[in-house]
């Protein structure tokens, strides 16, 4: 089963944008809050404390703001 599915996998990645790879891994491991503000994609489930669950992903052809990233996190005492 593997040796059928790497190759497709490797295929679609080579295809996609790394942006496109980011967002697809974000949705891969979904966490309870998710928000984009201000050139942000912001993550965070409550009580756990694997990074990719809390987490926060630029978004391709914007300018994050590093205030807006820190007032999410700073509301949710991370």
């Amino acid at each position: 089963m593997l040796r059928r599915l790497v190759p497709e996998l490797v295929r679609l990645c080579s295809a996609s944008g790394p942006w496109q790879i980011e967002r697809c891994a974000a949705n891969a491991w979904p966490a309870r809050h998710i928000e984009e503000r201000d050139g942000w994609l912001l993550r965070h489930t409550p009580g756990v404390n694997r990074r990719r669950s809390n987490s926060a992903l630029p978004l391709t052809g914007a300018t994050p703001s590093i205030p807006a990233l820190e007032a999410f996190y700073t509301a949710r005492s991370l």
